[in-house]
């Protein structure tokens, strides 16, 4: 493994999977994990389960791009949500409206952590593919190998690769948000 840590992230994507019985990605559809799709999907051929994680909060941009990119890509993608919980109303009946606000830790809790290690304990993963850049490329998560093939890159060189390959995005990457996560977006 210490030597792909400079590798390219195809070398690295190519690595893991001979190493993971049921590799799976996990993606909320931001730059990076449109990256990983196409690194996955078209440049190796691997065609893994997709976990997305359907908060009930994300925005209606965010779920276009889901759209184009399944559509795209003919992805297998698994979608897990809130526990009993099938529409936005049905989440403010069942916690409450509000609930990010008055108890952020169990929002994150009941909307992101539960339905996350619910789906890769339903897939059966033995590692799970990010698309975080920063820290480790290799990582131990739970007893799962965690595989961050883009840690070693720039934002520059994430925007280089979805301009080059046209990759779909989100939008409102357009709209001077630099930061689209699970219901939330962080202006530039």
């Amino acid at each position: 493994m210490v030597g792909l840590a400079g590798e390219d992230p195809q070398v690295i994507l190519w690595w893991a999977r001979g190493k993971a019985e049921r590799m799976v990605q996990v993606s909320s559809f931001d730059l990076e994990d449109q990256v990983v799709t196409h690194l996955l999907y078209r440049v190796l051929g691997y065609r893994v389960p997709v976990l997305f994680v359907d908060t009930m909060h994300h925005f209606p941009e965010t779920l276009d791009v889901v759209e184009k990119t399944i559509d795209e890509f003919r992805l297998d993608i698994r979608v897990y949500g809130p526990r009993g919980v099938e529409t936005r109303e049905s989440f403010e009946a069942a916690f409450g409206d509000g609930l990010r606000e008055r108890d952020p830790r169990m929002f994150h809790e009941v909307t992101l952590e539960e339905p996350f290690a619910r789906g890769l304990l339903d897939l059966g993963a033995d590692a799970w593919v990010s698309g975080r850049r920063g820290g480790l490329v290799f990582e131990w998560d739970d007893g799962r190998l965690r595989v961050n093939p883009l840690a070693l890159w720039t934002r520059d060189q994430v925007w280089q690769y979805v301009r080059d390959h046209r990759l779909p995005y989100n939008v409102l990457y357009d709209r001077g948000y630099h930061e689209i996560g699970e219901g939330t977006a962080v202006p530039a």
